[in-house]
Formats: structure tokens, C-alpha cells, sequence
């Protein structure tokens, strides 16, 4: 399909979980444009290898992904092989024949007779009927590691403020978000799923990041929440489990409650809607 369509019916700005499960279900029905800041991080699970069951997909993508099925409260939770699910999402986005991915920064909306303007960073413009907003954190987002911090919804990736000032002058109401990005450790052999140990108040699960890996993703125990180093420190036995990737913390936009319709549009803006975490709810 060219790239230089004359309008999309649908076009989805950002390449996660979110992202990608919008691009699937649009692109099945009419041509789609899926805009992704990088191809090399579309698909990926960004936030560990436990994810909402309702999250992981058509069975047919994420089935060889899903090590296993865990309950945290009401909701059923699957934990993933990370490095398996995203190529698979990678590959089912790459099948779809009506899905044009291009790899770009949008800075700016614009509503015009028949839908909606995307203009890129690097000067490209498109027009689609309907746009999915699926950022996630990167939407006004600035992450903090330790000393060091910067624009993005997470570290070594470009945040979309100019985006943010887009979605602002449209009338969009949004309110600050906040999330922690665990850790990641390293063990010495493979191990399933293990109850890491408390102290006090801190209890916390250690999870495989793929199938038979060494790197280990660490969880407050209701998978909910992700631990600082401070904490996992705390833990008897697990002080000496090598970091060897920082966590980290993000402050982004999410659309503030009460503007969509029953139907996940933007009330007041037909056409345009916000899913994952940029809409409100928690995607990874």
C-alpha cells in the first residue's frame, strides 16, 4: 500500500501495546496509517512481563508469548515472554495489507473539512478520518533516573511536548500522570516466578522477562505497582542481584475524566480518540 494515500480512514499515533492493538483492528477494515516514533521499540511491553489478559491481543498474536495466567484482584493478569510478544506484534502489524507504518515524530493536529491533518517532525503531512491517540506516557512526558532526567515517556526516547501543545489548543482537558519503571535484575540462572521476601511492609516478586531469562522485572506483590532500588535493597537475600538497567519514573498527560463517548471518541471532536495509558487506563 503507498505511503502517499490520499487520506487514511483511520490514522493511530504511537507504535506500543496500545498503539498496535488499534492499528490490528483498524487496518482489518479500511486503509491505516500507524505513526510510530521507533521501529525498533513498536510492540514492546514497556512496563515488565505482566500484562492485562485483555491486553495481550488476538490469541493467534500473543498465544506463543503467554507463559502463564495470575489473578490480581478482579482483573486476570497473563505474564509474557517480552522479547517473543513484541515480535509477534511486530509481525501481525507487518502482515496487514491496508496498514502503512511510518516511522516519525507527529508534533502537530489539525482538524480540517473531512477529518483530521497529521503533520510530522521531519515535514510529512497526512489526512485521515478518524486518529487514535495511543502516546502513552510520552505526551508531555519527563522521566527521572536517579540524577538524570529528560523529555520523554521513558529514557533514550523523544517525548511529544509539541504534540501536547497540539492536543492543549484543541480544548482537550488533561490532568498530570505519574509512573515507576522497575529495575531490571539479573540472576545467574533461570528460575520461575518467586516470592522475593518482605520487610515490613515490602513484599516483592521477581518475574522472568522471557522464557528461561536471566532478567528479572521486579513487582509490589499485587503486580499493581513497580519498586524503586531502595526497596528491592530492602529485601533480605536480593542485595546483591545486579542492576543492569536503571529504573526509572515519568510524568506525562492523560485525558482528563469525562470527555469520551460511549464509544471512545472525544466528546465534541468526532473522529478522535485516546486509548492506553494517554486516555486514562493503563496499557503497556
Amino acid at each position: 500500500m503507498s505511503l502517499f494515500t490520499e487520506e487514511y480512514m483511520t490514522a493511530i499515533i504511537g507504535g506500543g501495546g496500545a498503539g498496535v492493538a488499534a492499528a490490528l483492528a483498524a487496518s482489518r477494515r479500511a486503509p491505516t496509517l500507524l505513526v510510530t516514533s521507533s521501529l525498533d521499540t513498536m510492540g514492546l511491553s514497556a512496563w515488565g512481563p505482566v500484562i492485562a489478559a485483555r491486553q495481550s491481543l488476538d490469541a493467534e498474536v500473543a498465544a506463543p508469548a503467554i507463559l502463564g495466567v495470575l489473578l490480581a484482584g478482579a482483573e486476570q493478569l497473563v505474564r509474557v515472554d517480552t522479547a517473543t510478544l513484541q515480535r509477534r506484534r511486530k509481525d501481525a502489524l507487518e502482515a496487514q495489507e491496508q496498514l502503512v507504518i511510518y516511522q516519525d515524530t507527529v508534533e502537530n493536529l489539525e482538524e480540517h473539512s473531512s477529518g483530521w491533518r497529521i503533520k510530522t517532525k521531519w515535514g510529512a503531512s497526512f489526512k485521515a478520518k478518524q486518529v487514535v491517540l495511543a502516546v502513552g506516557t510520552f505526551l508531555g512526558g519527563r522521566w527521572l533516573s536517579g540524577e538524570d532526567s529528560g523529555s520523554g515517556g521513558r529514557p533514550g526516547e523523544a517525548g511529544s511536548e509539541r504534540l501536547a501543545e497540539a492536543v492543549l489548543k484543541l480544548g482537550v482537558r488533561v490532568q498530570a500522570a505519574h509512573r515507576n519503571a522497575s529495575p531490571v535484575l539479573r540472576h545467574q540462572s533461570w528460575l520461575d516466578p518467586y516470592l522475593a521476601g518482605s520487610r515490613g511492609d515490602t513484599e516483592l516478586v521477581l518475574v522472568p522477562m522471557r522464557r528461561r531469562g536471566v532478567e528479572l522485572y521486579a513487582y509490589m506483590a499485587d503486580y499493581r505497582r513497580s519498586p524503586d532500588e531502595e526497596q528491592i535493597r530492602q529485601i533480605t537475600g536480593r542485595e546483591r542481584l545486579p542492576i543492569i538497567v536503571p529504573g526509572f519514573s515519568v510524568k506525562y498527560l492523560e485525558l482528563a475524566a469525562g470527555q469520551l463517548s460511549g464509544r471512545g471518541e472525544l466528546l465534541g471532536r468526532p473522529g478522535m480518540s485516546f486509548v492506553g495509558s494517554v486516555g486514562g487506563r493503563c496499557s503497556t
